[in-house]
């Protein structure tokens, strides 16, 4: 049997979706975490089993790959359905939210790429592991600046630019009719066939402003010889996280823009008109810095060590996770820079114990988390799940949400 999931607050409760009822099942005692001050760096995390839930066509999967490869960590991929419902997520984690991909640290459970970037650099920091942000000529590593320009930038923005590049008939199939109710509202197949040459020209916009920066790095380069690997982003000595934040968008953009990932979406073979001519503006002769770096990029993480075991069976991979200890609650979560703000948190209702729904606040709002508050600060939301038409999850787990681009409200409990 694995231990009891510690520490643990609050009611356990249930949901029931059909009415969204949330129903007291039993009491389980509070155990606050340690204060900021008092905490000690938190230890690798190499003896847990490390498992990703994604598949081959999604984004952000690939983002996620990208790092585990790029930090060294060993982990297990097991793969879910392009679309909702993901009952292996639903049964084993009590895990409604419909994004991919998941990322398992034993019974911790981490959603959302922005929040699963700093955990593998916390929970996995150097000199062990590389960083994920390495010191540039003048020793800074700005890593609040690439998060802005991750979770800000590429993430959101270049995203959409590059969701624009998805070839015409993706939309008519029923993958287009699931991403229409996790958008919010109908997906017109025609009128975003007419918008290629927009999201082209909008690409061209994001490739100019990146080509800039890569000129300068490679012009500073110029007068450090002894730096031959590069240029990087952020005139780092190896790739940083601003690096994989640039090269997963414009790799995945550029691979569905010619039709690659697109019989993982339709469930079919691609079409010979499923390309899009993206080599219009991403080229070595309008662009010669970016192709050079994307290059450089790509050979750079070809010549690291696999580090990626592929499971058909699951069951191996969440065995491990079930039988694995759960760790102090302050050696899994996010360190913010900041102290918690209990005055805010007690303004908001979202103290420790309080029922929650977590929903992100762009797409997927239908489908919110519901748990039991854990841990509220400036980093991220920790919650015991609840269960979901009055099952419980197949494992004790806490799910972990990052407080950029995530919604987090208190909810009555139903008195019955």
């Amino acid at each position: 049997m694995p231990p009891p999931l510690s520490p643990a607050v609050g009611p356990v409760i249930a949901v029931d979706t059909a009415d969204a009822r949330v129903v007291p099942r039993k009491s389980i005692r509070s155990q606050r975490p340690a204060p900021v001050s008092s905490r000690k760096p938190a230890s690798p995390a190499v003896k847990l089993p490390v498992v990703l839930f994604g598949y081959e066509a999604s984004t952000f999967t690939i983002k996620i790959r990208l790092a585990l490869r790029l930090k060294q960590i060993p982990y297990t991929f097991v793969h879910v359905p392009v679309m909702a419902p993901r009952p292996l997520l639903r049964d084993s984690f009590a895990l409604s939210y419909r994004k991919i991909p998941v990322l398992a640290i034993g019974r911790d459970i981490y959603v959302d790429t922005y929040l699963i970037l700093e955990i593998l650099e916390q929970r996995f920091p150097s000199p062990d592991f590389p960083t994920l942000y390495p010191a540039a000529e003048d020793g800074r590593t700005n890593r609040a600046l690439i998060r802005l320009l991750t979770g800000y930038w590429a993430d959101r923005p270049l995203f959409r630019v590059t969701t624009g590049l998805i070839p015409p008939r993706v939309w008519r199939s029923r993958f287009g009719n699931d991403r229409a109710q996790l958008i919010g509202h109908p997906l017109d197949a025609a009128k975003l066939a007419r918008k290629i040459p927009e999201n082209l020209a909008a690409l061209d916009v994001q490739l100019n402003l990146t080509e800039a920066q890569l000129k300068e790095a490679g012009d500073q380069m110029q007068t450090r010889p002894h730096q031959a690997n590069g240029p990087w982003l952020f005139s780092s000595s190896n790739p940083s996280g601003a690096d994989l934040a640039l090269f997963y968008q414009l790799k995945w953009g550029r691979d569905i823009a010619q039709g690659k990932g697109v019989d993982e979406m339709i469930a079919g073979p691609a079409a010979d008109d499923d390309k899009v001519p993206v080599e219009v503006v991403f080229n070595s002769e309008r662009y010669p810095c970016v192709v050079a770096w994307f290059k450089r990029f790509e050979t750079y993480v070809e010549a690291l060590p696999k580090v990626e075991k592929v499971v058909e069976d699951p069951a191996g991979a969440l065995r491990a996770l079930k039988e694995s200890a759960m760790v102090p609650i302050e050696d899994a979560q996010l360190h913010p820079v900041a102290p918690k703000l209990d005055v805010l948190a007690e303004s908001l209702r979202l103290t420790r114990g309080a029922t929650v729904s977590i929903t992100p606040n762009d797409t997927g709002r239908d489908n919110p988390t519901v748990g039991i508050l854990i841990d509220f600060s400036a980093e991220q939301v920790v919650v015991q799940p609840c269960h979901i038409d009055g099952k419980a999850p197949e494992m004790e787990v806490r799910q972990h949400f990052p407080r950029v681009g995530f919604v987090i409200r208190p909810i009555a409990e139903s008195r019955l």
